[in-house]
């Protein structure tokens, strides 16, 4: 995409996190289903793990427009609005750019979609196994119920924009959508993080997650130490600065 300019900086955060927290549940939701059977674990955690390597590609292939008059005076980072308002003019100054936009919002779509499949599956396997739900009545329901909170975050940008929520000593003055996106970026990512690494570093048994991981003494010693010691502070300090403590 030689026909616009690089993305700014303030482009790559809301990219970075939502890359994250999205690869994060289809791990968790994609490893319930990897069974116990060793033979068939490599090939589905490529099927994980591909995806993921498609996606950390998509900074370097997109290219936003710098903030110019020929762009509406529209900045690179342009919040929720990027998609829709900065690509869309950075597609109709490029060449071929009409071919390219059709593909990337194609492609959008499906992100979508993949996406909000793994990040209610963790909800609906517990409907199922838990409460006796079949799979689609289970499905529908969590879709259901994650659509009407969805609503608040789009009237977030129209009949709610004023309406903000402040929280004394986290944030102040953010609607709906800002508080949502947060609340799951700065605390609820890291958070998950750090209790999955305390649950398979100090919870598991030793002899487990070694017969999970299936790997060589030393690569596996290697492992439970950072898991134990160097992820939980690092996810710590990632925490406290996310939330300005630090």
């Amino acid at each position: 995409m030689s026909g616009v300019a690089d993305v700014g900086e303030a482009g790559r955060p809301g990219f970075e996190k939502g890359t994250v927290s999205v690869s994060g549940h289809r791990h968790l939701a994609g490893a319930v289903d990897l069974g116990n059977e060793r033979r068939q674990r490599g090939p589905k955690s490529l099927g994980l793990v591909l995806p993921d390597l498609e996606a950390l590609q998509q900074p370097v292939i997109v290219r936003v427009p710098r903030k110019g008059p020929e762009y509406g005076g529209l900045e690179p980072g342009a919040g929720p609005g990027l998609i829709f308002r900065t690509l869309p003019i950075a597609f109709g100054h490029m060449p071929g750019g009409t071919m390219v936009g059709v593909l990337f919002f194609t492609l959008l779509v499906f992100a979508a979609w993949t996406s909000a499949i793994s990040l209610i599956e963790p909800a609906v396997a517990y409907l199922v196994e838990n409460k006796g739900l079949s799979r689609i009545y289970a499905s529908v329901w969590i879709g259901a119920f994650t659509w009407f909170v969805g609503l608040g975050t789009v009237l977030s940008f129209n009949l709610w924009k004023d309406k903000t929520l402040t929280i004394p000593y986290v944030f102040e003055n953010l609607t709906f959508f800002d508080t949502l996106d947060y609340l799951t970026a700065n605390i609820m990512l890291p958070l998950g993080g750090l209790f999955i690494a305390l649950f398979a570093g100090w919870v598991m048994r030793k002899e487990s997650t070694s017969e999970e991981i299936n790997t060589h003494p030393i690569i596996f010693k290697i492992w439970r130490f950072l898991v134990r010691f160097i992820a939980p502070v690092a996810v710590i300090v990632v925490f406290l600065k996310a939330v300005g403590a630090i």
